[in-house]
């Protein structure tokens, strides 16, 4: 195998090629909506990332590390696809307790969290979770099984596919800019069922639950720290937004994404990293 052919199939190249791309189409994107919304209204589209990320890294933190550390050290396939089960179904109650959380959230507080701009989050929660529910998971195993080239167009895609819209879209509202964000998503989500159908995953038998216990003793650790971290991350933005505004937001977010990409070399050594370590 000569270096080029050594290049192209470098995991760790795809990741950090694609990761690259992303950073650099989100950061045009944020510039575009930067000029074409009212600054309002990016942040409160800042706001709205900032929540959903939030909530994403509950779902990871929960099954994320887990299903990749157990896939990739499993033993045999049928040991593997029990995991696979697990984190589909484990995923599903998950998200059905935190968008019922949520809308109970707004249900019983609406006045504050529209005066603190998180209107468009906790109202589409429901819809939010349940669409990128199949994305999420379909990464995951994805990862678990170093098949990184879904991974890559998954994770790629919904970033290019936002730019484009944006980008044609003269006369973009917030309202619309959310609609988008929700077509890229349901057409992923097929997407990503088709390449990872869980009904194909046969009938549960005693692997499944073993699975389970592991995949549920796992997540008591794993859910802290990374939800933690998180937390730490997102709290300037939720302090901006109280104290300064939303527009305030706006103005803090552009550079914040910019240091972003310090990240990348090391989030893309590390991802490639782990299902051999686990392995």
């Amino acid at each position: 195998m000569n270096l080029s052919q050594r290049i192209l199939k470098n995991p760790r190249l795809w990741l950090l090629s694609g990761q690259v791309a992303s950073a650099g189409v989100g950061f045009l994107s944020l510039g575009l909506l930067a000029r074409q919304l009212p600054q309002a209204d990016f942040g409160a589209w800042v706001l709205f990332l900032t929540n959903l990320g939030l909530v994403e890294m509950i779902r990871a933190g929960s099954i994320y590390q887990g299903l990749v550390t157990f896939i990739a050290g499993a033993q045999s396939s049928e040991e593997k696809n029990a995991f696979v089960q697990v984190g589909w179904i484990q995923t599903t109650l998950l998200t059905a307790g935190l968008a019922l959380l949520l809308h109970g959230a707004y249900w019983i507080w609406p006045q504050p969290l529209d005066q603190w701009h998180f209107t468009l989050f906790f109202k589409q929660a429901g819809l939010i979770l349940v669409v990128t529910l199949p994305i999420q998971v379909a990464t995951w195993i994805a990862h678990a099984h170093e098949r990184y080239l879904p991974l890559w167009i998954l994770s790629f895609s919904a970033t290019l596919a936002l730019f484009v819209a944006i980008l044609w879209d003269d006369h973009l509202t917030l309202t619309q800019l959310f609609r988008y964000f929700i077509f890229i998503r349901v057409a992923l989500a097929l997407l990503a069922i088709f390449w990872f159908p869980p009904w194909r995953l046969g009938k549960l038998d005693d692997r499944f639950q073993q699975a389970w216990q592991k995949m549920v003793g796992y997540s008591r650790f794993t859910l802290l720290s990374t939800l933690g971290s998180n937390i730490l991350k997102s709290a300037d933005v939720w302090l901006i937004n109280a104290y300064l505004g939303p527009a305030s937001v706006a103005l803090y977010n552009i550079p914040m994404k910019l240091l972003e990409v310090v990240e990348i070399p090391l989030r893309s050594w590390s991802m490639t990293s782990f299902p051999k370590f686990s392995a």
